[in-house]
């Protein structure tokens, strides 16, 4: 997966001013899956709500299923997940694996969500 959001690149952070957005769950309806190019409240652990951080999957990943909100899916540009997540990192997410580009921040200019199609 990849994850973005709120942090700049000098490594402040800049949270909502509403808050966490509530996890939204099978129990309160949402049967979303985190298949290849769903995307994905970014949280502090499962079932807890979001702030202003954000996940691509890239590859299915049905164990998060439950645990974290996906909200939508990638339509065009699942090329550009992949070169994202196909760049290499130094490691520093440990356990779960990946971390940051050694190549530099890279900065996601233009996300359009659309309700249907």
């Amino acid at each position: 997966m990849i994850q973005a959001g709120n942090t700049f690149p000098d490594e402040t952070q800049k949270e909502s001013p509403y808050g966490n957005i509530v996890f939204e769950g099978p129990s309160q309806g949402n049967s979303a899956q985190h298949v290849d190019g769903a995307i994905s409240m970014a949280s502090t652990g499962a079932g807890v709500g979001g702030s202003s951080q954000f996940f691509i999957m890239d590859g299915d990943r049905p164990s998060l299923d439950g645990s974290y909100a996906a909200f939508g899916k990638t339509i065009y540009g699942i090329d550009v997940v992949r070169d994202i997540a196909d760049e290499p990192h130094d490691g520093s997410y440990g356990q779960v694996g990946g971390g940051r580009p050694t190549s530099g921040d890279i900065i996601i200019n233009n996300i359009q969500m659309v309700k249907d199609l």
